[in-house]
């Protein structure tokens, strides 16, 4: 239940964020076990950025390691990093 109301709260932030009908909102948790926790974030990815984006991410995944733990893992540090900026 408590699940299922958090769900909704996340739907609810982004539903009150102004989102043109080409951008890209993305809203989520971050917990860890070293007591890291950033509240829920959304964020908005504007269509004018979308390419820049697409670049940044090819130019990451050639640099990945082929072991989806380790990057998934690396991912989620750097973004928590970004997150307490």
């Amino acid at each position: 239940m408590i699940y299922l109301f958090r769900e909704c709260e996340k739907y609810a932030d982004i539903s009150k964020k102004t989102v043109a009908d080409n951008d890209v909102a993305y809203s989520f948790d971050m917990v860890s076990n070293n007591g890291t926790n950033v509240r829920t974030q959304t964020y908005i990815l504007p269509e004018k950025d979308k390419k820049r984006m697409s670049e940044l991410e090819q130019k990451i995944n050639a640099i990945l390691s082929g072991n989806s733990n380790i990057e998934i893992c690396t991912l989620l540090e750097i973004l928590n990093k970004k997150m307490k900026q």
